[in-house]
């Protein structure tokens, strides 16, 4: 029987739309009720008082809206700038879809606002609905253009997700996902700084890599097989899990990881009938860091800068 091959394609704007419906079942926008009849809903926004060690609602104000939610075109617009970081991977010859990489490539200034948490991946959204200035929306100002030769970059995975029809790629000879997606990102890396260089434009740094994850799957690929750590930066989202529904929150004020297990136990005490409550973790690979990774040991990315 021969191998089943996998190639690589962009993404369609029917791909952006399908990748936001799974991650909204994964990261739910709230407000949202469990099903139940008379259910109340779950604030988007919570403040924690490390005094009381109990969390309260926070009503939205003109200053603090909730973001914008996503949309299609919104996913799209990431990917305008470097398309190269993201694919749908298909089976060949079926055409069938394997498995979906987005990556969102994010210059300097971008990747420590997101890496701090003042900024949050509902956030990257064009505001020219808003009516902002021309090239002055949130999208712009952090993601990497480069025609704008910004100096360095870095790549945020937003979804990864591996279907059945890899698994019938790898029992044929293929290689892991995770692997297929990082050679991937080499590739793409290498003819980006290839083209800045042909056209006279700065040559970016990478930084590094960025991803959030609230699942065991995502924290065994991210954390375990890749390598990649939890900085000092807690994220500030949780997933709060009632009897039929699902709904991701911001907290407020709990900056410190320390305090994320009281702060979880605090939104389940006070959301009614909350089953569960799962912190959503920021992890991070950088360039300049010191612990073993097969990111930088397969050399897809080149030797990471020094220490």
């Amino acid at each position: 029987m021969a191998a089943t091959r996998v190639t690589a394609r962009p993404l369609t704007a029917d791909d952006c739309a399908r990748v936001l419906a799974q991650d909204e079942a994964l990261y739910p926008p709230p407000p949202t009720t469990d099903g139940a009849p008379g259910a109340v809903a779950v604030p988007a926004q919570w403040v924690w008082d490390a005094a009381t060690r109990t969390v309260r609602p926070r009503e939205p104000t003109p200053a603090r809206p909730p973001p914008p939610p996503l949309r299609p075109e919104h996913v799209a617009a990431w990917l305008q700038r470097t398309p190269q970081f993201s694919a749908v991977f298909e089976a060949t010859p079926s055409g069938e879809a394997a498995g979906v990489l987005v990556t969102v490539a994010l210059n300097e200034r971008g990747w420590a606002e997101l890496a701090s948490g003042r900024l949050d991946e509902a956030d990257l959204v064009p505001r020219a609905e808003f009516d902002a200035a021309p090239n002055d929306d949130a999208c712009y100002r952090y993601v990497y253009d480069p025609a704008r030769g910004d100096a360095a970059l870095a790549l945020h995975v937003y979804h990864v997700e591996r279907t059945a029809a890899w698994a019938a790629a790898g029992a044929a000879g293929g290689a892991p996902f995770s692997q297929r997606c990082f050679q991937h990102l080499g590739a793409a890396w290498r003819q980006l700084r290839d083209a800045q260089r042909r056209a006279g434009r700065p040559v970016p740094t990478l930084l590094g890599f960025s991803a959030l994850t609230v699942t065991a799957a995502g924290e065994r690929l991210f954390r375990d097989r890749l390598g990649f750590a939890e900085s000092a930066f807690c994220s500030p989202l949780y997933v709060v899990e009632r009897a039929t529904a699902r709904a991701t929150v911001s907290v407020a004020g709990a900056a410190a990881v320390a305090d994320r297990p009281a702060v979880a136990a605090a939104l389940a005490a006070a959301v009614p009938g909350a089953a569960a409550v799962q912190p959503v973790r920021f992890l991070r690979l950088d360039a300049r860091s010191t612990v073993p990774s097969p990111v930088w040991q397969a050399g897809w990315f080149g030797a990471p800068a020094p220490p």
